[in-house]
């Protein structure tokens, strides 16, 4: 996985994220300390960097700076509310943060700061129903669109509010 942001290219790479010029020229390497399975990655306008990393069962919010801001989830038991976050994208007009959780087959929205808005899904194939969600992306109109791997289809969930609807 793979963000474009002021001319820099962020990849996801076992044990942190890999920055690349637009020309591909390497420049380095952060988050190594904190992630050790990045599969999603997604960059506000502010230049926040949010990371789903499945490893750690955990979406890390990064500074411009590249320092962490906040975790939500992680391997503790009392903390663990993420199965396999694994696609990740950005509502940055509503400031939301949706996470595909690929175990609980679950879509989830998340503030700018970390805090849980709403959640929907569960094992099937019903409409809002998921199995082994991989892919978000949000498009401007509003609406998140999931690649629902195991059922091999695509849903497109209408956002409003704090609610999801099948469309």
């Amino acid at each position: 996985m793979l963000a474009v942001h002021g001319g820099r290219v962020y990849v996801c790479d076992r044990g942190g994220i890999r920055l690349f010029t637009g020309e591909g020229r390497y420049l380095g390497i952060f988050g190594q300390e904190k992630l050790e399975g990045p599969v999603g990655i997604a960059i506000d306008r502010e230049g926040r960097i949010y990371v789903a990393d499945i490893l750690r069962n955990a979406v890390l919010c990064f500074s411009p700076e590249r320092e962490v801001l906040w975790e939500f989830g992680g391997r503790d038991r009392g903390k663990r509310k993420l199965g396999f976050p694994f696609g990740i994208t950005l509502d940055n007009q509503n400031r939301r943060l949706f996470v595909a959780d690929s175990l609980r087959h679950k879509i989830y929205a998340l503030s700018f700061d970390g805090e849980l808005l709403m959640g929907v899904g569960e094992l099937g194939s019903a409409p809002l129903e998921f199995a082994f969600p991989r892919g978000l992306t949000f498009s401007p109109n509003g609406y998140l669109f999931v690649a629902d791997s195991s059922n091999q289809r695509v849903q497109a969930l209408q956002v409003i509010d704090e609610e999801f609807g099948k469309e």
